[in-house]
């Protein structure tokens, strides 16, 4: 921390001020912890993984749709399609 004081006697208060701030903002001091919970953790991480596999497979699902219909295919011929492999 940087402190600005003045050595005029019109500025003493506030030079004093900032000299007993200065010292109270130096003797601070604190103390880290890490906030986690392992094992909470661990399962919020394999549900999310297995939320990310679930979209994938959705993804690309779609995307088989899409391109069924640029070669022409009807919603109907694609949907039958779906409904029969899933």
């Amino acid at each position: 921390m940087i402190a600005c004081v003045s050595p005029a006697d019109t500025n003493a208060e506030e030079t004093s001020n900032i000299l007993k701030y200065a010292n109270r903002a130096r003797n601070i001091q604190n103390k880290t912890v890490i906030n986690r919970d392992p094992v909470g953790m661990r399962s919020q991480i394999e549900q999310l993984q297995s939320e990310l596999l679930f979209y994938r497979g959705e993804k690309d699902q779609l995307i088989m749709k899409i391109e069924s219909i640029r070669n022409g295919k009807s919603w109907d011929e694609i949907e039958s399609n779906s409904n029969q492999i899933g």
